[in-house]
């Protein structure tokens, strides 16, 4: 008896079979919604919806890294014609992260402004709900588990017909489908939690896409990042103080020569 075997199936149970290292690309989408005041909506065009940048996700039985793709200015000018110009920031568009399975740790190598900080931490844990729903991603047998997250956020506001930026603190809806046949627990955000490896990543309007998988990885460049290190906390006094800074900033208006121009 003849039989046949196909070419994409024995290359997906190759990769199964050695699914404890191995490279995952990712596209890391952050949507973007701002609202303008009713004399600005002419200007609604110019405004992006949403950034793109590329990442990839190095792992092997314990640990993982987390890298940009290439590197990413993570800022936004939008400048309406008339005078305005609006400078939009994406958090996170170079950070790189660092976990080790087995030790339950965390090294984040973070950019604020023009500073780079490495953040020591524990795993982040959280309360999932494992739903039951299954989907197929780049041939992957995925479930699907849910969680909430809290977090800051930055948003525009029109204060009294002045744009400024404010930061609020939302509960994010996080979903996660994880592939079972890749039994290392990597993922972008969230490693260790899951039994399984993180294909797809949804944190409110922030959106993790894995677009290729690869069972070969640099295990080499799976290393913690260089840099005094600081607590979360301790990151968290920074990100206060930035913040702080950046409404100041907006508060006091544009610099001599970039006010509305005149008729």
């Amino acid at each position: 008896m003849k039989r046949y075997f196909s070419i994409a199936g024995i290359l997906l149970a190759a990769f199964a079979a050695n699914a404890q290292q191995g490279t995952i690309t990712y596209t890391k989408t952050v949507k973007f919604e701002i609202q303008l005041p009713p004399e600005m909506q002419a200007q609604a065009a110019n405004f992006p919806k949403e950034q793109k940048s590329e990442f990839e996700l190095l792992f092997n039985a314990d640990k993982t890294l987390f890298r940009p793709l290439v590197q990413n200015s993570g800022d936004m000018t939008i400048d309406n014609g008339d005078g305005m110009v609006i400078k939009m920031i994406a958090p996170g568009a170079n950070d790189l992260g660092y976990c080790d399975l087995g030790a339950n740790k965390r090294l984040d190598k973070r950019e604020l402004g023009v500073k780079e900080y490495v953040v020591e931490d524990t795993l982040e844990k959280a309360n999932w709900k494992l739903t039951g729903e299954s989907k197929v991603i780049l041939g992957h047998n995925c479930k699907k588990a849910t969680t909430h997250k809290t977090q800051k956020s930055i948003i525009m506001d029109d204060a009294g017909g002045k744009m400024e930026q404010k930061v609020i603190t939302d509960t994010l809806d996080v979903t996660a489908w994880y592939a079972e046949d890749m039994h290392t627990q990597a993922s972008p955000e969230y490693a260790g939690n899951l039994p399984g490896t993180v294909l797809e990543l949804h944190i409110g309007d922030m959106f993790y896409t894995a677009t290729k998988v690869d069972a070969k990885c640099d295990v080499k460049a799976i290393a913690p990042p260089k840099g005094k290190k600081i607590t979360k906390e301790q990151f968290r006094k920074e990100q206060d103080a930035f913040f702080k800074k950046m409404e100041e900033q907006n508060q006091q208006g544009p610099p001599p020569g970039h006010g509305p121009k005149g008729n």
